[in-house]
């Protein structure tokens, strides 16, 4: 029996029970609940789940009960909640009546009340007040709940309790007098028990507080509220119901002391919560009452300290202020803020102050405005003047309330009018570094002013080291407003300004000494040429500068006073006077200065100097100069970070190292060239391999090393582009990736920072950042959050360099070689050690990143590196190592970079390291660079794109390593054929190697099946492509494009004829790339292996549309291609030329898809046959052997008519006879199977011209122009006749040379008649594509008739393709003979060197080691005669990355036909797909060659076909027998079988096996 059970039973009972049953019912109960030791207190939640009692269970009925109270007494119910009863049954029912309070009537209800009287004592149990506040709650909410009922409540609720429980009896009470509204008859016994109980639970909160904090128990950081906090607030919630609700019940004396018990709360709490709480109940004493004269003074230092402390306590405080402001007190008010002011003075209240400070500075401001009192600026100086700055604090907000003040437009006339020998006197005193005393007698350390601080605020004051930063920020706001105002200062003003200026010279910014530096160089004393100028400076240089330890900014200053007028100087003195001054200041830089910014200053002098003339001892100078690099930070700046986390100072010093940069470019020309050796050596071994400088030092460095570059005679000159953009993106460096890599919310303003942070620093150096730039950095970026640091370094960005290098190469400074050393010779090999050094070792991402992006396009430049050869391959040792095993520097976290993206950087370096192939004399050196590759495409999933173009690049310089790995590249690649982003790639791969047949001589037949399945794989995701987009609701659907497999794709990709993403047309590219390479791969095959792959090929290929009614036109091509090539290698035929025409008869017939023509000359039976088939066009010959008649045989019927008749010899035989000989039997055929008859009309005639027209291979055009020397323009280009005799060679390499003049082929519109566009040009085919190329070189020049080239311009300038041989020096433009067909440009740049092979000049190879390399030893040739060419793809922005060679490419003669061959013959593809995305897709000439039969057998194919026939079965397939009903269907002008599409297309099972030959 359950305890509800129980008590039912009890309850149950009609008369009361006797002594027996009740002990025995209790005892029942008294097992069934846990003793004192395990008893679980009430809840709501228990009384809750408690199962209602029905109406049957004995219970008197709600209804009975509420409508006679007799009977709830008269059923001795009301015994069970008698004190004699048990507590925990008693409060059980009073929750159980709780929830059915409304059922009751309110008489029953208030006789319960008395029953329960004793459970509102206050000895009563915490759970027995519970459930009495919430049966009053209940009982509140009766429909007949009276006032007198209110008042009883009221007594019964208010009884003294424990603290912990004061929110439930707060809360009760606030249900009970509805929120305050209905206090009745007690409302003076409810403000007396506000006024009891409010000063005794704050004390016994505030003791448990500070217990808690002795004994550690509650960490300060705890969220949870104890149950007195609870209670506080909803006693303070009470007082706002009551103030808002029922103002009336409080008297005066209520109202003061309740406004006494708020201030007090605020003075003692620790809190924000109880000020929070506390600060609303003073806000609404006074809007309610007012605020008496005595408390003004209190309330508003109270209020100017907690709206300046806890900001984040909202407006309420600011709004009390200004409710006050505007009231009867506002006299008052501004008396006392202006009183409060002095407080510190006394050593206190220095929130107050700072509170009262902001105020003011409203009130100033906003004058006159919004019924606010009036207070002069002037006012407030008088009262200004008496702050105490005991405190960092008080003195920046004061400077902080100067400087808003003075940039206040409207307040200049009265500011001027002002006393300003206080308002002087007291900024001097706050500036903290050097505070004066108000008679200005001497200085007050800081330390000897009181650090005392008592505030009343409720956390004590911190050291703010902010605070010191935005001193200086104020100080440099309030010299700009003294600047400004400077025009209209008397006397008497402008010289306290200028004290102003000259006595904080040693804290004010740099910007800030205008007005000083201006009164010195107005005076003329320092000028050149004045009276005793060389004098006066160096003395100024002497006394005032050297051996002096000066602030960094007067010392930035007084330097750049000197530089000004430098140039003028050193013409009068040459040079002698100023470089003794530069002398003495570089040797006491590093004894008595110290700091970034004054170093930076220094060397701008310095370098100012050098413009004019060289030092006597340049070593000695240089050495002097590195010093400073070794200077510390300014200890008063370090911490004033710009947008990329660096000290402005830090960033200023690079200018040090800026200055070395510019003086370098200036000694490649006269007259300072000695030094350039010295100033590269220092800037490669002591700035850019050192990691103990900061970043923003090495980067002016390595922006000049990555930028040296080396011509073919060794002369040295430095690019202005380093050409890095590409590798810069992959890492985050170009505004559009950044905002990519970055999360959204910081994409924006990581951008702009970093836009205007390099905006903001100085072109070269010497020059300071403005600080106002510096503090909008630091306020967009906020206090307290940490934002990931703008880079040093981006595309596009400020210039490289800091000046232009000279255009020509120097003709004085070359590379260090074995035959030429000396001063005017770089030594390469000490950069590429340091580059070595930063790839294993460096840390700062900034350095490595700029390394690894920029290390490519300078190996490019082979020449430069062709004697250090050492390092080479220890940098090549280091790459290979560093991507296989992954070693390599991973990237910060916040910059959105994978560490992939860093593995694509490096695999570009040693794709163009690839390019040295012929100097890497150990073959496992180059076997290890390929497996580099492989191993980057599994393992990097960023870089793999870039391995898979590498490993096509390889495929021509590394033959041998490519052949040896191709079925382990192979293998790699079929594992990521998942990976839709290197589908293009590898399929180019593919088709490349195909047309290099050394490469897999020794290919097995799972190999070959392995090319194949890619190719498969590729198409078979495509097709899913083009299904998901036709599957898509509302997607038209184009029927009459249905067999063109990607058509879909390609219209739903164009708009307005272009295209909005380019990578939505790769699937088509792919697509025809797909097919392109699985053609060319069979035809690669041996000719007695081909038909062993016939038969997968073509399961494969087997794919139907959606509607299982058309096959793609290019699998049907494709197969045709097969049946023509599987068993012949013979090429392609040509009619007989000796076949007579005379008494000949021709007929054609439509056989599958093909057409039959046969020409048979009726006398002799001799026959031509023609077989037109999409992939070509097949002529054979053939002559029936037949003998003459037996003499004793009768004539024919057709030779007795010629006898009879004399009409001549009747014809032997017809073509129709040679058509059923050569292809029908006696067996019946079926109807689909018959072949079509074709009438010897004009219409079918011209379907037989159309269908010529068609070549038999794809045909492209490609130009090839000749850049000269220094050519930049279109004409000049066009009209090259002579050329380099390499380019004539890479002609040959290319392609054929061949006449134009009657040429069979098509020409792409060169001229074969006449010789109009020359006799002769360059051309290239397989048996699937040919390339014809234009040539301009070989085209007449005729500058008379046509000056501008017109008809060169109409071939190149309508070749998608263009094949440029950049001769002239400079970068070539895409732009650069501009056409709209101009799609593509892959640029030659010629980079050889010849160098004759010297054994016995060469030292001997070391294994280097990184930390050890002696550079001198690596002074070697590469040996060998050869030349080498860069190689770059040039696309319009609106392409993909189509190629291998999208990024600079290093390659060597050897392979630079073939693989631009192959660059061509893919981009040609490509831009043929671009070009025709708006028609749908593009055609090729196999297609259109199958559409033209295809129309003829729709012109000409009987209406009654019939799929119900009598079929012999194929392999695999069911067999029919005579009778037996056909379920198969016409599929490419044939039958195709139910279940088995690919059995009928495999014609290998039936046409057998090729003989064997031996």
């Amino acid at each position: 029996m359950s305890q509800d059970d129980v008590l039912r039973r009890i309850k149950n009972r009609t008369s009361s029970p006797s002594l027996t049953e009740r002990v025995r019912s209790f005892t029942t109960l008294r097992a069934r609940v846990p003793t004192p030791a395990q008893t679980v207190s009430v809840n709501e939640a228990e009384t809750e789940n408690e199962t209602n009692v029905d109406s049957d269970d004995g219970l008197v009925h709600p209804e009975r009960i509420r409508n006679d109270p007799g009977v709830y007494r008269d059923e001795h119910i009301m015994q069970y909640l008698e004190p004699s009863q048990p507590l925990l049954e008693r409060i059980r029912f009073v929750h159980r009546i709780s929830r059915e309070a409304k059922m009751y009537n309110i008489a029953v209800l208030m006789a319960i009340w008395k029953t329960v009287k004793d459970l509102t004592e206050p000895g009563a149990p915490a759970e027995a007040r519970k459930a009495i506040f919430t049966f009053a709650e209940a009982t509140v909410t009766h429909p007949e709940f009276s006032s007198d009922c209110r008042r009883t409540l009221f007594f019964a609720v208010v009884q003294p309790i424990d603290s912990r429980h004061l929110e439930l009896q707060a809360r009760c009470l606030r249900y009970l007098t509805d929120k305050g509204a209905k206090l009745e008859s007690f409302s003076h016994d409810l403000v007396q028990y506000i006024k009891d109980t409010i000063e005794g639970q704050y004390e016994a909160l505030f003791e448990i507080r500070k217990h808690q904090k002795n004994n550690g128990d509650r960490d300060s950081r705890e969220k949870k509220q104890l149950p007195e906090e609870r209670g506080l607030y909803s006693l303070l919630g009470l007082i706002l119901d009551v103030i808002e609700n029922s103002p009336q019940a409080m008297a005066p004396k209520d109202q003061i002391a309740i406004l006494d018990y708020a201030l007090a709360i605020t003075e003692k709490t620790t809190s924000r919560h109880d000020m929070k709480r506390a600060v609303s109940v003073i806000s609404a004493t006074i809007q309610s009452y007012g605020l008496p004269s005595s408390h003004l003074k209190t309330v508003t230092e109270n209020l100017c300290a907690i709206s300046y402390a806890l900001p984040d306590l909202g407006e309420e405080p600011g709004r009390c202020l200004l409710r006050l402001l505007r009231s009867k007190h506002q006299a008052a008010m501004v008396r006392i803020l202006l009183q409060t002011l002095a407080l510190a003075r006394q050593d206190r209240l220095t929130y107050t102050v700072c509170g009262a400070l902001s105020v003011l500075r409203d009130l100033v401001q906003k004058e006159n405005e919004r019924d606010l009192p009036a207070v002069s600026f002037a006012q407030f100086v008088e009262a200004f003047w008496k702050v105490h700055f005991a405190s960092r604090r008080i003195r920046r907000d004061c400077l902080k309330t100067i400087s808003a003040l003075l940039q206040t437009p409207k307040l200049a006339d009265d500011i001027l009018q002002s006393d300003w020998q206080h308002l002087i006197e007291t900024v001097l005193t706050a500036t903290g570094d050097a505070v004066y005393t108000f008679d200005a007698t001497r200085p007050l350390s800081i330390r000897e002013q009181s650090a005392a601080n008592h505030s009343v605020s409720p956390c004590s004051e911190s050291p703010d080291e902010a605070a010191a930063d935005e001193i200086y920020e104020f100080l440099k706001q309030i010299a700009s407003s003294l600047n400004r105002l400077w025009p209209r200062l008397t006397h008497s003003q402008g010289l306290l300004v200028f004290r102003f200026y000259y006595e904080l010279r040693a804290v004010l910014p740099p910007e800030s000494f205008d007005l000083l530096v201006s009164i010195m160089a107005d005076s003329g004393s320092l000028r050149p040429g004045c009276s005793g100028w060389k004098e006066k400076q160096r003395v100024l240089v002497e006394t005032s500068i050297v051996g002096t330890h000066l602030n960094p900014f007067t010392y930035c200053n007084l330097l750049s006073q000197l530089k000004q007028d430098v140039g003028k100087g050193m013409m009068l003195t040459r040079g002698t006077h100023y470089w003794g001054m530069a002398h003495e200041l570089l040797a006491d830089f590093p004894i008595h200065q110290n700091g970034w910014r004054a170093a930076s200053t220094l060397v701008a002098l310095v370098v100012e100097f050098w413009q004019h003339a060289m030092p006597p001892n340049m070593s000695t100078t240089l050495g002097l100069c590195k010093a400073l690099l070794e200077s510390e930070p300014d200890s008063d700046l370090e911490a004033n970070l710009e947008p990329s986390g660096r000290s402005v100072a830090q960033l200023d010093l690079a200018g040090v190292t800026t200055a070395l940069v510019e003086l370098f470019l200036g000694s490649l020309t006269p007259p300072y060239q000695s030094v350039s050796n010295q100033i590269y050596l220092v800037l490669a071994k002591d700035v850019a391999s050192n990691r103990g400088l900061p970043a923003c030092l090495r980067l002016p460095a390595l922006k000049l090393l990555t930028r040296l570059r080396c011509d073919h005679t060794n002369a040295i000159f430095v690019t202005k582009d380093a050409d890095s953009l590409g590798l810069a993106a992959a890492l985050s460096r170009t505004e559009a990736t950044m905002r990519e890599h970055r999360p959204h919310s910081e994409r924006k303003s990581l951008a702009a920072e970093s836009h205007e942070f390099r905006k903001s620093r100085t072109s070269a150096y010497g020059g300071s950042t403005h600080s106002s730039t510096k503090a909008a950095y630091r306020s967009s970026s906020g206090h307290g959050r940490t934002a990931p640091k703008a880079p040093l370094w981006m595309y596009p960005g400020t210039p490289g360099l800091p000046r232009e290098p000279p255009l020509a190469p120097s003709a004085y400074i070359s590379k260090e070689t074995l035959e030429n050393t000396g001063p005017l010779t770089l030594r390469i090999s000490e950069w590429l050690i340091a580059v070595a050094r930063i790839l294993q070792e460096e840390a700062d991402w900034e350095v490595y990143s700029y390394v690894v992006v920029h290390l490519p396009s300078q190996l490019c430049n082979l020449t430069l590196f062709s004697d250090s050869l050492v390092i080479l391959k220890h940098l090549r040792k280091v790459l290979v190592g560093q991507i296989r095993e992954g070693t390599f520097r991973e990237p910060p976290a916040e910059t959105g970079v994978k560490k992939g993206d860093v593995a694509l950087c490096l695999i570009n370096a040693l794709v163009v390291l690839t390019g040295y192939c012929e100097y890497f004399e150990d073959r496992n050196e180059l076997d290890d660079i390929l497996r580099a590759f492989i191993a980057g495409m599994g393992e990097w999933e960023r870089a793999a794109k870039t391995c898979v173009q590498a490993l096509t690049i390889c495929s021509h310089i590394l033959p041998n390593a490519v052949s040896k790995r191709l079925p382990e590249i192979l293998q790699r690649m079929s594992q990521i054929i998942t990976r839709s982003q290197l589908t293009m790639d590898v399929l180019e791969f593919l088709g490349g190697v195909a047309r290099l047949p050394h490469l897999y001589s020794d290919f097995r037949e799972e190999e070959y099946r392995m090319v194949f399945a890619i190719c498969v794989k590729y198409l078979e995701s495509s097709r899913e492509q083009r299904l998901k987009l036709v599957s898509r609701p509302g997607t038209a659907r184009d029927t009459s494009n249905r067999t063109s497999g990607l058509s879909t794709l390609s219209s739903s990709t164009t708009d307005s004829g272009h295209n909005v993403d380019p990578h939505k047309d790769v699937p088509q590219y792919v697509f025809v790339l797909a097919y392109h390479v699985m053609t060319v791969w069979f035809l690669s095959l041996k000719l007695a292996d081909r038909h062993k792959h016939v038969g997968w090929i073509t399961k494969n290929l087997a794919w139907t549309d959606e509607d299982g009614e058309h096959m793609e036109e290019q699998s049907q091509v494709t197969l045709d291609m097969m049946l023509r090539a599987t068993y012949s290698d013979l090429g392609e035929t040509a009619p007989n030329r000796s076949f007579r025409r005379s008494d000949v008869t021709k007929r054609s017939w439509l056989v599958g898809l093909s057409i039959i023509t046969l020409e048979t000359d009726v006398k002799t039976g001799e026959t031509q046959i023609t077989k037109r088939q999409a992939s070509g066009t097949t002529h054979a010959t053939l002559r029936l052997d037949t003998t003459d008649l037996p003499a004793h045989h009768e004539p024919t019927p057709d030779r007795f008519f010629e006898n009879m008749y004399g009409s001549g010899p009747p014809p032997n035989v017809f073509p129709n006879h040679v058509f059923l000989q050569i292809g029908a039997t006696a067996a019946p055929a079926p109807t689909p199977m018959e072949p079509i008859f074709l009438p010897d009309d004009d219409t079918v005639g011209r379907a037989f011209a159309a269908f010529d027209r068609n070549n038999t291979v794809d045909g492209y055009k490609v130009a090839v122009i000749y850049v000269g020397d220094g050519q930049s323009e279109e004409r000049e280009i066009l009209t090259n006749d002579s050329v380099d005799p390499a380019f004539g060679e890479f002609l040959a390499g290319i392609g054929t040379k061949v006449k134009l003049k009657g040429a069979a082929f098509n020409t792409q519109g060169l001229d074969k008649v006449g010789d109009s566009d020359g006799p002769y040009t360059y051309a290239w085919r397989d048996r699937v594509v040919e390339i014809i190329y234009h040539v301009p070189t070989l085209m007449p020049t005729d500058l008379e008739d046509d000056a501008q080239c017109i008809r060169k311009k109409s071939h190149v300038g309508n070749d998608y393709v263009s094949i440029i041989w950049n001769g002239s020096g400079l970068p070539f433009k895409l732009d650069t003979i501009p056409s709209q067909f101009n799609f593509v440009n892959i640029v030659i740049t010629p980079e050889h060197k010849l160098v004759p092979k010297s054994a016995e000049a060469r030292k001997p190879d070391a294994e280097p080691n990184s930390s050890t390399i002696e550079a001198r030893q690596d002074v070697q040739h590469l040996g060998n005669i050869q030349h080498y060419y860069t190689v770059q793809l040039l696309s319009q922005p609106s392409f993909p990355r189509i190629s291998a060679a999208s990024a600079m490419k290093l390659v060597p003669s050897t392979a630079l036909a073939g693989l631009i061959r192959q660059l061509a013959l893919s981009s040609s593809i490509f831009c043929n797909v671009w070009a025709n995305r708006g028609d749908g897709e593009y055609v090729s000439s196999w297609r259109n060659r199958l559409r033209e039969i295809n129309r003829l057998r729709e012109r000409y194919a009987s209406s009654g076909t019939s799929t119900s026939i009598k079929y012999p079965g194929a392999k695999g397939t069911k067999t029919y027998s005579d009778g037996d009903a056909f379920s198969g269907r016409v599929q490419m002008g044939g039958i195709a079988e139910e279940e088995g599409v690919s059995v009928g297309l495999d014609f290998s099972r039936w046409a057998g096996p090729p003989p064997s030959m031996g």
